[in-house]
């Protein structure tokens, strides 16, 4: 459950060509060229008041089941020239996890001795067992331009002990050589991508008609230089 933030980074951004003619009655804006320039090369670190990752499984069949960790570190360390030799990591609380849970979780499960469905999921040994394994992280071991704006990353997810490969696919979604609160340069990034729990022992109620093996996860994030040290 990742993540997973990468990158992509080919920070040249492509230009806006201007319509030469109007169609019809509807007037079209004549837009500006988006400015192209990259950002310095250097570490970049996800802002966790403008972040999400969510994860998702089917459940029973019916629906998607959405859920997401709010506890997650990642840090890209950039490399505008060449993208495939920027690198990507990622550490996730597996105790973070948040589902929404509308109900009342001790009626309904007297038997166990969490306090919440959000407890059960991170604490429990058949799900995240966060109190043997205490983080979940990804690392990058490559990352392909595939486009203007797009990146394949491939790297190393450790869950429940257990490592095992996983890739995913990011896209640029915004770059400012200087953000209006900080004047220090970022950028956005959105990134999807999928596993099977069952790679990393988590069996627990894998069926089509219980709980999904695929879990599907995407990210949201803005990366901006470390704040220095006061």
């Amino acid at each position: 459950m990742k993540a997973f933030v990468p990158i992509i980074l080919s920070l040249a951004l492509v230009s806006c060509q201007s319509p030469e003619s109007d169609v019809g009655n509807n007037q079209t804006e004549a837009r500006s060229p988006v400015p192209q320039f990259t950002i310095p090369a250097g570490e970049y670190v996800v802002d966790p008041a403008h972040m999400n990752f969510s994860f998702t499984v089917t459940h029973l069949g019916l629906s998607d089941y959405v859920m997401r960790f709010t506890g997650v570190d990642a840090t890209v360390m950039l490399n505008p020239e060449d993208v495939s030799e920027s690198t990507l990591s990622v550490k996730i609380d597996p105790t973070t996890i948040k589902t929404d849970y509308p109900g009342d979780y001790r009626e309904t499960h007297a038997s166990e001795p969490y306090a919440s469905w959000d407890e059960d999921l991170a604490m429990n040994p058949k799900f995240l067992n966060a109190g043997e394994f205490k983080e979940i992280t990804f690392r990058s071991t490559n990352i392909e331009k595939t486009g203007d704006a797009t990146a394949r990353i491939t790297g190393d997810l450790t869950l429940l002990g257990q490592t095992h490969p996983v890739t995913m696919d990011a896209t640029l979604t915004g770059l400012r050589e200087a953000h209006p609160m900080t004047q220090r340069p970022v950028f956005g990034i959105r990134a999807t991508g999928s596993f099977k729990r069952s790679e990393f022992g988590m069996t627990h109620l894998v069926g089509p008609a219980l709980i999904s093996d695929e879990v599907q996860f995407l990210f949201n994030g803005e990366f901006g230089p470390p704040v220095p040290a006061q």
